[in-house]
């Protein structure tokens, strides 16, 4: 039977991410290091959804009840390892701005979400926790 990635380093520029679907303690875990943030998320803190693009993973980086919130979301391709514990992977992180009012997000005129994505190349691998 062929092996599923379970974890996924990845990095580029000043961004760095590590997903684990699985760890020690049975839950997801998702560490996002960039110039602004370095963020630790476990559990139902992260976000999953099966896409055309692969599963998107994302997690909240900074929530502000009147001002811009900021998530990343690492999409995370399908990695078939064969027999292999490893296989390097390439993606992208996409980092979203969203500007929200006290108000909400309805009182805002314009475009809500500003995108900056960053290429990342690492590593899917099989692990045992």
């Amino acid at each position: 039977m062929a092996r599923k990635a379970n974890l996924f380093e990845v990095a580029g520029g000043a961004t760095s991410v590590t997903y684990a679907t699985t760890g020690i303690a049975g839950r997801p875990s998702f560490h996002f290091r960039d110039a602004d943030h370095d963020v630790n998320a476990e559990g139902t803190d992260i976000r999953t959804k099966k896409t055309e693009l692969g599963t998107l993973v994302t997690i909240d980086l900074d929530v502000v009840a009147d001002g811009p919130s900021t998530t990343a979301t690492l999409v995370l391709p399908t990695v078939n390892l064969g027999d292999q514990t490893e296989q390097k992977l390439r993606t992208l992180v996409i980092i979203t701005v969203t500007a929200n009012t006290i108000g909400g997000p309805g009182l805002v005129v314009g475009q809500l979400q500003r995108y900056k994505s960053v290429t990342v190349r690492g590593t899917a691998k099989s692990v045992a926790f």
